[in-house]
């Protein structure tokens, strides 16, 4: 490429040229340069910059290359002499020759562009298109006004609905297997380390089967380990629970509960409680000794099981009733233990609402706190037309809607 070297200049350029036909045009620059003569370089500049003005066309004779010669009129070039000009014509015996190959200079008819990027100038970033602005403003606009998520109605939050539906308040049992295991601790105890991480219709069966095989604590500590594995297998976490209901088991053959002796078990019912207790320490009665303790606090920590216990065999234990609900008992203002559990577990809360509206109250399971029910709540509860919300509460079903619901259970 030739440059426009102005005051700078320090040599000239000669060329030769070659026409091998009227299509194809070539040429090539010698560049040569003088050692001694200050007269000669003042020529060559002035001959340089004539060439400048002359904005010819020149081509060097290079690798085949699309030079887009339909847009181009090689005529001229083919008509061009050249060695007329007589920087060009001189003698170039006297100087180095570089060649320098300079395919930009070819002009064509058509204006050729300027790049696209200046390596001297910060470009500056083109303005967006209508399209592209219309966009940034839509997202800009979901971004300050955001709309509302919609969840859908048959996604319910695990752990708050209760899979058995609200009885009618004429039912004698609302459904959970601790009713019936009120009067036998020891297998209640079993029944509800089978339910923890497992759904019950998939841990009952299994249960009633490992009971039939080992009916009393002394025989399931007799038990090879294997075999209780066996059992219980396809429930998961076999050899955990197996190791869990052989402790049990051994527990209640040493050491079983008794009413004059509790156990700490810090941070029940509430955070806090029963820390002023230690781990080894053994409390008598809570008439002799106030503080919290559990009289199966040696055996179990996990507030299930120990809900459980208390809300269906601690009365029972301790002689102040006959059931769990009270049954027996005929002293005034006596109220049975259930009455004081605020349990976590979404099958204990659902049966303590169901119990406390068969009180006639109207309870809240996160606070344990309790109002009279109305009218409207009563009369739906007697006639079954309760069912549980999608928060877990409590919601009154229309006329229609219990049919509709008796229909699907028929079929």
């Amino acid at each position: 490429m030739v440059e426009d070297t102005d005051d700078k200049s320090e040599g000239g350029d000669k060329t030769s040229r070659t026409n091998d036909d009227d299509d194809d045009v070539h040429e090539s620059i010698t560049c040569v340069s003088q050692s001694n003569s200050n007269s000669d370089l003042q020529t060559h500049s002035n001959t340089l910059q004539s060439l400048d003005n002359m904005e010819l066309p020149i081509l060097r004779k290079t690798e085949p290359r699309n030079l887009n010669t339909d847009e181009s009129d090689s005529s001229a070039l083919s008509e061009l002499s050249i060695t007329e000009h007589p920087f060009l014509a001189s003698d170039s015996s006297e100087f180095d020759t570089i060649e320098v190959d300079v395919p930009s200079l070819l002009r064509s008819g058509k204006k050729q562009r300027p790049p696209a990027h200046s390596p001297y100038f910060t470009s500056l970033a083109p303005s967006p298109s209508k399209s592209r602005k219309l966009i940034a403003l839509q997202v800009e606009a979901s971004i300050k006004n955001p709309s509302p998520k919609k969840e859908s109605p048959k996604k319910r939050p695990a752990g708050i609905i209760s899979c058995i539906p609200f009885p009618p308040l004429s039912t004698p049992h609302f459904g959970l297997i601790q009713e019936k295991l009120a009067h036998d601790p020891f297998r209640l105890l079993i029944a509800v380390t089978f339910l923890n991480r497992t759904h019950g219709k998939h841990a009952i069966p299994v249960f009633y089967t490992l009971m039939e095989q080992y009916p009393t604590p002394q025989s399931l500590v007799d038990a090879p380990k294997e075999d209780i594995v066996s059992v219980i297998r396809h429930l998961g976490l076999q050899n955990q629970r197996a190791a869990t209901y052989q402790a049990y088991a051994k527990t209640f053959c040493e050491n079983p509960p008794v009413k004059s002796k509790r156990y700490a078990v810090h941070d029940y019912p509430t955070k806090g409680l029963g820390r002023d207790v230690k781990k080894s320490e053994v409390l008598p009665k809570e008439s002799e000794d106030p503080r919290t303790a559990w009289e199966i606090g040696h055996m179990t920590q996990g507030p299930y099981a120990l809900d459980s216990w208390r809300i269906f065999c601690r009365d029972i234990l301790l002689g102040k009733a006959q059931g769990w609900n009270g049954e027996g008992n005929h002293e005034e203002g006596f109220q049975p233990e259930w009455m004081r559990v605020v349990p976590e577990d979404k099958e204990l809360r659902a049966f303590l609402r169901w119990m406390w509206l068969k009180e006639g109250f109207e309870w809240d399971p996160f606070t344990g706190e309790k109002e009279v029910a109305g009218e409207e709540l009563m009369r739906a509860a007697i006639e079954g037309r309760i069912a549980w919300d999608d928060e877990g509460g409590m919601r009154i079903l229309g006329v229609e809607a219990v049919g509709e619901v008796n229909a699907l259970k028929v079929t």
